[in-house]
């Protein structure tokens, strides 16, 4: 059987209430509280760079910027490509 994230990624139905989608939820609330902790620093860039860096796993483009607010779900499964402004208040939903 192929792991829940795959089966997001290439959109098969999952049920949520399933203990198959465990690791999703603690997914969620993981990218929950970074984003808290990004929403509630210091606006210094070089503060927010290292948490966008643990939230995205170290692959947001050194010429890309994400001015918090910002809610994001399912962060590992989200590509920001370079060059990239993305202004506050945003939301972003990447299960698949």
């Amino acid at each position: 059987m192929s792991d829940i994230f795959e089966k997001l990624l290439n959109g098969r139905k999952v049920n949520i209430r399933s203990e198959e989608f465990a690791p999703a939820i603690e997914n969620i609330y993981w990218a929950n509280a970074m984003c808290h902790r990004i929403n509630f620093s210091e606006p210094d860039f070089k503060i927010l760079k290292t948490l966008f860096d643990e939230l995205f796993n170290g692959k947001l483009p050194a010429s890309s910027m994400l001015i918090p607010p910002i809610h994001i779900y399912f962060p590992r499964h989200l590509f920001i490509g370079e060059n990239v402004f993305v202004n506050h208040n945003s939301t972003f939903m990447a299960a698949g």
